[in-house]
């Protein structure tokens, strides 16, 4: 019976020692398991705040290429003005030396045309003047 007993008592405490070692396995194994969830955690963490940093830094950017694209359309706006000056300058000149260079290519055979048509038609004015006065002379003897 002291065998017996012996022998029981070492069963529990083989099984006890398995029981243990099985918690201390477990436990181990889920130290492991919660380290490996950590690094995930952290691992998703750092990639989410580098997410951020690069929108960040494209935000940035792109702020400042706006900031750039309205400093130069500002810069044009102001220059524009002074072009369109110097175009309305230029175009006075133009206006200033056209006529001049209208009268210069007028040949002398189309000034001579232009004339005799103005001649020609003093003429015919003339001529209707002194029928119309000749015409108001002459009155008929008849009374309609």
């Amino acid at each position: 019976m002291l065998k017996k007993k012996q022998q029981e008592q070492q069963q529990k405490n083989q099984d006890q020692n398995k029981q243990d070692k099985d918690n201390k396995q477990n436990k181990d194994n889920k130290q492991d398991q919660n380290k490996d969830q950590q690094k995930q955690d952290d691992k998703q963490n750092q990639d989410k705040k580098d997410d951020k940093q690069n929108q960040k830094d494209q935000d940035k950017d792109k702020d400042q290429q706006d900031k750039d694209k309205q400093d130069k359309d500002k810069q044009d706006q102001q220059n524009k003005p002074n072009k369109s000056d110097n175009k309305d300058q230029q175009g006075e000149q133009n206006n200033n030396t056209q006529p001049q260079r209208q009268q210069q290519k007028i040949s002398k055979q189309d000034a001579e045309k232009m004339l005799q048509a103005l001649k020609n038609n003093e003429k015919k004015t003339l001529d209707k003047l002194k029928k119309a006065k000749a015409g108001t002379a002459v009155k008929s003897d008849k009374d309609w």
